[in-house]
C-alpha cells in the first residue's frame, strides 16, 4: 500500500513538473504582437511571406537581432517581394510600393542583407521589439 501511494504521488510530481515545464515553453512561443505580416514572441520574430516562391516564414531569433529600424525607403528601393535596388529583402506585400507607409526593417547579426515587412501596426510592433531588445 505504502509503494502504491509513493508512486502515485511520484506520478503526481512528474506530471505537474511537466506541466510547469510546457508552460514555459508555451509563454516562450505565444504571441505578443501578430498581424498577417509579423508575429513576435519573447523569443523569436517571425516574418510571414518572406521566401520567394514559397511563401515561406523567415525566423530570426531575437539574439540574432542586432538592429530594428523604421524607415520610408524611396519606391526605386522597396519591391513587392524580393530585394529591390538596396540591402533589403521584403516580405511579400502587394500594396507595399503603393501605400507610401513607412516599413519595419531588421537586420541580423552577421548578415548584410536586412529583411523587411509591413506591420499593420508599426508603432506597436516596434515598440515590442525595442523592449525586447533593450
Amino acid at each position: 500500500w505504502i509503494l502504491f501511494e509513493s508512486a502515485k504521488i511520484a506520478l503526481f510530481l512528474l506530471l505537474l513538473f511537466c506541466a510547469m515545464l510546457g508552460t514555459e515553453q508555451f509563454a516562450a512561443n505565444s504571441p505578443i504582437y501578430e498581424d498577417k505580416a509579423i508575429t513576435i514572441t519573447n523569443a523569436k520574430v517571425v516574418i510571414h511571406n518572406y521566401y520567394f516562391p514559397t511563401t515561406g516564414a523567415k525566423e530570426i531569433p531575437l539574439q540574432e537581432i542586432e538592429e530594428v529600424s523604421v524607415e520610408s525607403p524611396p519606391w526605386y528601393k522597396m519591391k513587392t517581394w524580393g530585394m529591390g535596388l538596396s540591402n533589403v529583402w521584403w516580405a511579400w506585400d502587394a500594396l507595399r510600393e503603393f501605400n507610401g507607409q513607412p516599413q519595419l526593417i531588421i537586420r541580423s547579426k552577421g548578415s548584410k542583407v536586412r529583411s523587411g515587412c509591413s506591420p499593420r501596426d508599426l508603432e506597436t510592433a516596434r515598440s515590442v521589439l525595442n523592449q525586447l531588445l533593450h
